[in-house]
């Protein structure tokens, strides 16, 4: 978890938010994003990730990555879930 803080430590940075300011933009709690860049949550909620990655210009995928998430396996899944219906017996 620290290498995903530390990277979106700097891209906040680097795009030019304060962290308070960055809160406000993703509609999350300072507290929670605090502690998120600073590596003490370990399970960070992924709808949390995704707006964070969308606005700092991260891959996702990239990110869970260094999460330990197998990509191909989590892909499939969603694959199966958005299209169940394709997957039934007929």
């Amino acid at each position: 978890m620290k290498d995903v803080a530390s990277l979106i430590k700097s891209k906040r940075i680097e795009k030019g938010f304060s962290l308070s300011s960055f809160a406000k933009e993703l509609n999350v709690n300072y507290a929670k994003l605090y502690n998120l860049e600073s590596g003490t949550v370990r399970n960070p909620s992924s709808a949390i990730l995704y707006r964070i990655c969308s606005k700092l210009e991260i891959d996702y995928n990239y990110i869970l990555q260094l999460l330990g998430h197998d990509i191909l396996t989590l892909n499939k899944e969603m694959l199966y879930r958005n299209n169940s219906s394709l997957f039934a017996n007929s």
